[in-house]
């Protein structure tokens, strides 16, 4: 049986992330997959100990790179990126001797929920210290607003969209695919609500000026 392909329709982590990270072929993987489970087994022969180390080794090496793309999505290049690298190394670490390639998954659609969990737990304990929140200060660039976007914190993205001119929340949405929609092009953004591409992209820019100040000004709010 081959490995699945998971699409990003049918689970909504596995991104591009994972598609970067993969190493290994189907055939490593299912050879692997293998090792780690006859080598836990109670009757594993030295062996069979040895490979399953060896694959616990190469599942670890060929997917830090996962974990490097992950903490970047979520705490991009705050003071958070190397803690936050370090906790998602952690719980790949953790997880690989579960790894049973059985069930068909990849070894990273596997393993990017856990890692991404543990991530997201890690920002939300360490968000609380208000230095760490002037740590996570965003730009009014495109790069900024994206990263706000997807970080889970408690300081909730509606909440500032609705502080927003309706038409005004309403391009960002768009424009970032925020919640779950597609993302849309300036001139996509401008047929759709009837304006010129170039009108829709000043408005875009002038809306997220706004939506960074309001964003910030909520921070130091929250945490004071």
């Amino acid at each position: 049986m081959g490995i699945k392909q998971v699409s990003v329709d049918r689970m909504e982590y596995y991104s591009e992330d994972v598609k970067r990270a993969e190493y290994l072929s189907d055939m490593e993987q299912k050879k692997y997959g293998e090792w780690i489970i006859k080598g836990g087994a109670e009757n594993a022969s030295e062996e069979d100990k040895r490979r399953r180390k060896l694959a616990i080794e190469k599942f670890i090496e060929t997917h830090t790179a996962l974990v490097r793309n992950i903490a970047s999505k979520y705490v991009g290049n705050s003071q958070l990126k190397d803690d936050a690298i370090g906790v998602g190394n952690e719980e790949l670490v953790r997880k690989v001797p579960d790894y049973n390639y059985v069930k068909g998954w990849r070894f990273s659609t596997f393993v990017y929920p856990w890692i991404k969990g543990a991530i997201q737990k890690f920002i939300k304990t360490t968000i609380q210290n208000e230095n760490v929140i002037q740590s996570l200060k965003y730009d009014d660039g495109d790069e900024g607003i994206s990263k706000i976007f997807s970080i889970d914190t408690k300081l909730d993205v509606n909440k500032v969209l609705k502080k927003l001119r309706a038409k005004d929340s309403e391009v960002i949405c768009l424009y970032h695919g925020y919640p779950n929609g597609p993302e849309y092009t300036f001139r996509e953004i401008g047929c759709k609500l009837g304006i010129s591409e170039e009108g829709a992209r000043k408005r875009y820019q002038s809306a997220r000026k706004r939506f960074i100040q309001l964003w910030d000004d909520q921070g130091e709010a929250d945490y004071n």
